[in-house]
């Protein structure tokens, strides 16, 4: 049986004892339950490489997600197939854009693994970048505008700042959430954008119009033992808010501020440098036309009282 192969007895003896070697390496190998907690507490307690508490949240979603799912798998046991089979059932509901943060963190994962010699091949190795279809940019009218502040000062005053800061100022969620009064001069006008966000610190001061600081004034006037924004479920809030208000997109009032910013000041760099993005995503996102009636009533938008 082995001569036309060209084997001898003793090559199918090792053969077979390497074979049952490998059987008992990988039954006494640790499961993807195991490691996971692993992944998960080294990231989430890391002094040299710390996460913000929105990120630590998000680590521990996708923690469980991996455990749930791959958690009984031995280390070595999880293939590129089974991979694309979990993402590619994760619901009915589910966009290519959930599809592709799930992957992000489960090839995190498994790169960690590999790195750390826990496992002998990563299986997210040559598996496809998820495509992600270009949709057009989303901005709010002025009317949009006036009723989301109006719905804001009466129903959740306490997150008027974030929103102001958004859409008058430019800055990303995150950099407004973890704004405070402090980040704000009043005297010269900058505005302070603390390193936690995307691209690092930065310090800016708006020309051309001083909305946000009406805004600003009025928040701080009205409620001044008020932080600037809450200390306790600022995200929680946040869905609620955009849930009742009904229309919202990914980053609306952000590109909102640029489109409009961009259409007062007509000055690319300027955009670039208020915003912190790069000079392609600001015209690929900002440059569009607004009519001059729509820019002077964005502008224009003033407190209630």
């Amino acid at each position: 049986m082995l001569q036309p192969h060209g084997k001898t007895v003793d090559d199918a003896i090792a053969f077979y004892v390497g074979h049952i070697e490998e059987e008992l390496k990988n039954a006494d190998a640790p499961t993807i339950k195991e490691l996971c907690l692993k992944w998960y507490e080294e990231k989430r307690d890391s002094k040299t490489y710390p996460l913000s508490d929105k990120t630590k949240t998000e680590l521990k979603m996708y923690w469980n997600f991996i455990t749930n799912r791959l958690g009984q798998y031995k280390a070595n046991a999880v293939t590129s197939a089974v991979l694309k089979k979990l993402i590619e059932n994760l619901g009915s509901s589910a966009t290519n854009v959930t599809r592709r943060q799930y992957f992000r963190y489960i090839r995190m994962f498994f790169r960690w693994a590999f790195v750390e010699k826990l496992i002998k091949v990563d299986p997210t190795d040559g598996m496809r970048a998820i495509r992600v279809a270009p949709k057009e940019i989303q901005i709010f009218s002025p009317e949009e505008v006036e009723a989301l502040l109006r719905q804001c000062e009466k129903k959740y005053p306490f997150l008027l700042g974030y929103y102001c800061l958004t859409l008058f100022a430019g800055l990303r969620p995150t950099e407004a959430q973890y704004a405070d009064w402090a980040d704000l001069n009043f005297e010269t006008k900058e505005i302070y954008v603390k390193p936690a966000g995307k691209t690092g610190s930065r310090r800016f001061v708006l020309k051309g119009t001083d909305t946000v600081w009406t805004w600003l004034n009025y928040i701080k006037e009205k409620y001044p033992a008020q932080p600037l924004n809450p200390k306790k479920s600022h995200e929680y809030f946040q869905k609620k808010f955009r849930a009742e208000f009904g229309k919202w997109h990914q980053d609306i009032a952000r590109h909102s501020f640029g489109t409009y910013y961009h259409n007062l000041r007509r000055d690319i760099l300027e955009v670039v440098y208020v915003m912190g993005n790069s000079v392609a995503i600001a015209r690929k996102h900002y440059v569009r036309e607004v009519t001059k009636d729509h820019m002077e009533k964005f502008w224009a938008l003033k407190p209630s009282a």
